[in-house]
């Protein structure tokens, strides 16, 4: 194993049990172990599966925006994800990048693709005055797209071919929102490890932990209807937006394909590699669950558990002397008001 990465999982532990304690770090070694053996596993399992099919469809009733914010990305990785663009077999969308400020190699890259017909795909590329931050980046990509629905992508991550495709479906069948399950790659070692296979969409576990995460779709008026990003959530901005999203989408309009079809890149510098590199993403998510709750009007306290990025709503002083009450309708998280109130009663 490389020195360095020893010594990094070393931190890791002695940070973990200056939160938690020796017994829980230890219980926490145990399950990194397990954790190992099944990311083996599952590596294995991905080398020897088969790719996607190649048959490609042109369509004119859904077109995509790829939204993807860069700054200074790694030119390999970010090279990565367009050619998994490229091979989509989904093709009626287009790329907006907006460059908060890389250095030229990146605009050289871009332009490489724009310039090679081969590559089959539309991508609009904006370097910024300023960069405005990851959701300051990201929403002036939002301005500049034109399609039916926006794909939020991270620069240095990559799709299966059929991600695309498998997105549209849904949306064919009248989803408003949709997410994919997803896993993560080391370029270092060229193995998938950790898969994520979500659930349905929860309420409940959002307000816990982000767990949509990528790949994440929307339709575009969506997004401007509720504001787009908010930079004073930076680091936890998609799970802000997908709190207050949550609130104007119908519960059956948000839809998951229970298929990874997005592969999140593993760097020292990710919080998917290293969950101490954003300690003031944890925070500001943290902030979102809260300001959800103060929106709803629901008294609830948002606590830290012993895993950074999952939260424990309290909801105690919300039903403190019973005088107000909690309920769930149609599995959405509701003050009680005189209005259902007068429908118990009846």
């Amino acid at each position: 194993m490389d020195p360095e990465k020893i010594r990094n999982t070393i931190k890791k532990i002695g940070r973990y049990a200056e939160r938690n304690g020796w017994e829980a770090a230890a219980f926490r070694i145990l399950e990194g172990v397990k954790e190992t053996v099944d990311d083996r596993v599952y590596s294995e399992e991905m080398s020897m599966a088969p790719a996607a099919g190649s048959v490609r469809e042109e369509a004119s009733d859904v077109r995509l925006s790829l939204i993807i914010p860069v700054c200074d990305p790694d030119i390999d990785d970010f090279a990565h994800l367009l050619d998994s663009l490229i091979q989509q077999t989904f093709t009626s969308f287009e790329v907006i990048i907006t460059d908060g400020g890389s250095k030229g190699e990146t605009e050289d890259v871009v332009k490489t693709y724009m310039e090679d017909p081969g590559t089959g795909i539309d991508i609009k590329y904006f370097m910024l005055d300023r960069n405005l931050g990851i959701s300051g980046n990201t929403n002036e990509a939002v301005k500049r797209a034109s399609g039916d629905y926006l794909v939020f992508l991270d620069h240095d991550d990559f799709l299966e071919a059929d991600a695309l495709s498998e997105t549209v479906k849904k949306i064919r069948e009248g989803a408003l929102m949709v997410y994919t399950d997803e896993d993560k790659y080391d370029g270092r070692s060229d193995r998938f490890l950790s898969p994520n296979l979500k659930g349905d969409f929860n309420l409940d576990l959002l307000l816990s932990n982000n767990y949509i995460c990528h790949m994440l779709t929307v339709k575009r008026e969506l997004i401007e209807r509720v504001g787009g990003f908010r930079s004073e959530y930076d680091g936890a901005q998609d799970h802000d937006l997908l709190l207050r999203l949550s609130e104007v989408i119908p519960r059956e309009k948000i839809v998951h394909v229970p298929k990874i079809l997005y592969h999140w890149r593993v760097t020292e510098n990710s919080t998917s590699g290293n969950p101490d590199s954003k300690l003031y993403a944890y925070e500001n998510g943290k902030k979102a669950v809260r300001d959800y709750f103060e929106r709803r009007g629901i008294d609830a306290e948002v606590k830290d558990t012993a895993h950074m990025g999952f939260y424990h709503p309290d909801y105690r002083r919300a039903w403190k002397g019973n005088s107000e009450y909690l309920m769930f309708i149609d599995k959405r998280l509701q003050a009680m008001t005189p209005e259902y109130e007068k429908c118990l009663g009846g």
